[in-house]
């Protein structure tokens, strides 16, 4: 990979197009029929919305569009964003949220909003660490079935996450794993077990898988086994007022009393 990189607006259905080929080399099988249309895209374009892709030199590597949501004036909803496999590793997924996030402090729009699988632990550990964004509500098979060829034949359960854009990121604060509870954890065999929490805990831990797409490929019954206890485990702490405060590189969430 060589060259700086660069984004370009979307202009045009050549634009258009480009960001779809895009994203089915992220997605595969996106195509269109499973994602979004390039007449789609450009239409949100013009009407205003955020479209770009991103460029290594003349090369797209990445691309991502959001739209105004309500509150209106105040709210980016980040749809998707997706950088090429050959490209990652170069901070080029941070680079496009660093950018949506300056067009959108240009526009005086406070906060960002997307979606994400709670059960992608490098996701949970961008978005949650490296981002600062926090889970607000967790939806379950929210998409629907799925025909792409990162989601195929699995519950598509999401987090819906809020940024903040009127600070910087401000660094994590850590809490010792050895002041939690665990509420959800895995046995030697790699299953899922659930725990009540005490009710006087301040801090719990729920955790997830390492590498949960690997998990899918080798053994699809177990990873659907842990789909169904995060659903069991994290919507209602949510519900309960707990919030995710950090995401451990061990894959665990870190939740705290509000």
């Amino acid at each position: 990979m060589s060259g700086d990189l660069h984004f370009r607006s979307v202009d045009g259905i050549d634009d258009a197009r480009t960001m779809v080929r895009v994203l089915d080399g992220v997605w595969g099988g996106w195509d269109g029929a499973a994602g979004i249309q390039d007449a789609t895209i450009l239409a949100l374009a013009h009407a205003g919305n955020y479209a770009e892709v991103a460029l290594l030199g003349v090369e797209p590597v990445g691309a991502a569009l959001g739209f105004f949501g309500e509150p209106l004036g105040d709210v980016l909803h980040s749809h998707i964003v997706g950088v090429l496999p050959r490209a990652r590793g170069f901070g080029i997924g941070k680079a496009i949220k660093m950018r949506q996030r300056d067009w959108c402090r240009q526009r005086t729009i406070t906060t960002m909003t997307w979606t994400f699988d709670p059960l992608v632990a490098r996701n949970a550990y961008f978005n949650i660490e490296k981002l600062g964004a926090r889970p607000t509500r967790y939806m379950i098979d929210y998409y629907g079935q799925m025909s792409d060829g990162l989601n195929a034949g699995q519950a598509s359960d999401r987090v819906l996450l809020s940024w903040d854009l009127t600070v910087d990121t401000p660094p994590p604060r850590r809490v010792s794993l050895r002041q939690t509870f665990a509420v959800l954890t895995s046995d030697a065999g790699g299953t899922p077990e659930l725990h009540d929490a005490p009710t006087d805990c301040a801090h719990l831990t729920i955790e997830v898988p390492g590498d949960i797409e690997r998990l899918r490929r080798e053994d699809a019954p177990l990873s659907h086994e842990w789909r169904i206890a995060l659903r069991q485990a994290l919507p209602p702490l949510l519900d309960a007022g707990w919030r995710v405060t950090n995401f451990d590189r061990a894959g665990l969430y870190i939740m705290d009393r509000t």
